[in-house]
């Protein structure tokens, strides 16, 4: 068997730990590994040498497995440029939130991949329609990020963990409290505010009923429309709960069934109505409650750890080979490829790099369609980037820009040189 040489690229967001479990099942699984932050690198080097310096280290560490763990809706590559190096190496592209990107971006980028990884199960189908390979591994991550404790007290009736801001979400939860439910929020627009990530697992571990919500407001999203707000999307919260041995009530999202066995691993809502009566049946039936607790954990564990979903996944590589070689791109794309130049336009202005700013914009003019829903929202992360590091002016002008209270993902260490 040939040596695993395998190259990542990927980046590390400080507010979400989810590409590192990635990267660290894909890691484990390498005979040879070599990670490429692409934002950093991007920003530091510009287009054309950013580029050429991921073929030289393909080519001189003779990589022949490359994964792409890209952020949702994230245009950086030329998508010319990824169908050469798949000509180098065999790639594995996966995409985050396909559900609200397949038309915008994803659906273009897999076209130069071998296989393609969704931690969604019906968007699989899109892309086999697509005559693309794809797979549904649903959210990986490393189990030992998560500790399963025994016996500890549940003084948490119900808990939710995420922003309260999201379509819906405070609807339910005034429901409960209206109806006597003694219910823990923790998150954006929650009395408790944000939690760090090890407080956020002992909120799981100490909850008895652990809530998750599947709805986005996909509007407010890159390339959103509003159409999109009907998704109910399959997260990973349910999985992150699991690994901690606690109990997952969830809003129910098409394809969860394929995630957990619903009534018998986890359990699922459609309505406030039967959030209320299931509420009211598992705090009062414990037993029932920890029995399904456990079994999802067993199956967490088993399907879900990042190392060992990894092993499955290269041992089944050699069995998918793309089903055509031919590239389509559409107007649609273009026009969002195009408009993502301006945020490395204006990143390279803020970091005085204005050789790589005219770079970027001469790939703009050479296709001249713009976004301007994107365009509005790739300015305001740079203004964000700018009056981050110029905190002075930064609370004088946030109401009169509309700035948002926090860069999104936060910046980066090449942003921010």
């Amino acid at each position: 068997m040939p040596e695993r040489n395998v190259m990542v690229i990927s980046h590390l967001w400080t507010t979400n730990t989810i590409c590192k479990n990635y990267c660290d099942g894909i890691k484990e699984n390498s005979d040879n590994y070599c990670f490429v932050d692409y934002m950093d690198l991007y920003v530091q080097a510009g287009k054309n040498l950013f580029e050429k310096r991921i073929e030289d280290m393909i080519i001189e560490k003779k990589i022949n497995y490359i994964f792409f763990i890209l952020g949702s809706s994230d245009l950086t590559f030329d998508i010319h440029f990824i169908e050469r190096l798949s000509g180098l190496s065999f790639i594995v592209m996966n995409f985050f939130d396909t559900e609200y990107f397949f038309d915008s971006s994803d659906k273009y980028y897999a076209q130069a991949a071998n296989l393609v990884l969704l931690p969604d199960y019906l968007s699989k189908f899109r892309y086999e329609l697509l005559n693309i390979n794809a797979m549904c591994s649903f959210s990986l991550f490393s189990k030992s990020r998560y500790s399963y404790c025994h016996n500890l007290e549940k003084n948490i009736d119900v808990s939710f963990v995420g922003s309260l801001l999201t379509k819906n979400r405070k609807e339910y939860i005034d429901y409960l409290i209206g109806n006597n439910i003694k219910i823990e929020p923790y998150g954006e627009g929650t009395s408790n505010g944000y939690t760090n990530f090890a407080d956020m697992l002992n909120v799981f571990r100490a909850s008895k009923i652990n809530l998750n919500f599947t709805s986005t407001n996909a509007d407010s999203s890159l390339f959103g429309l509003n159409i999109k707000n009907r998704i109910k999307q399959c997260k990973g919260r349910p999985i992150e709960i699991a690994l901690c041995g606690g109990f997952v009530l969830s809003e129910y999202a098409p394809g969860m069934e394929k995630m957990f066995e619903i009534g018998k691993e986890i359990d699922v809502f459609r309505t406030k109505e039967e959030l209320l009566q299931k509420i009211r049946y598992y705090l009062v039936n414990e037993k029932e409650r920890e029995d399904i607790a456990k079994r999802a954990h067993d199956r967490a564990i088993r399907d879900y750890d990042a190392r060992t979903a990894f092993t499955r996944i290269f041992n089944n590589l050699d069995a998918y080979e793309k089903r055509d070689s031919n590239i389509y791109i559409d107007k649609d794309f273009i026009r969002n490829y195009a408009t993502f130049r301006f945020l490395y336009i204006g990143l390279f202005l803020l970091n005085k790099k204005y050789k790589n700013a005219f770079e970027e914009f001469c790939v703009f003019l050479k296709y001249r369609k713009i976004n301007f829903h994107s365009l509005r929202m790739h300015c305001r992360y740079v203004a964000s980037i700018f009056f981050y590091k110029h905190k002075r002016t930064k609370n004088l002008l946030r109401n009169i820009l509309g700035l948002p209270k926090y860069a999104y993902n936060a910046p980066s260490k090449a942003e921010l040189t």
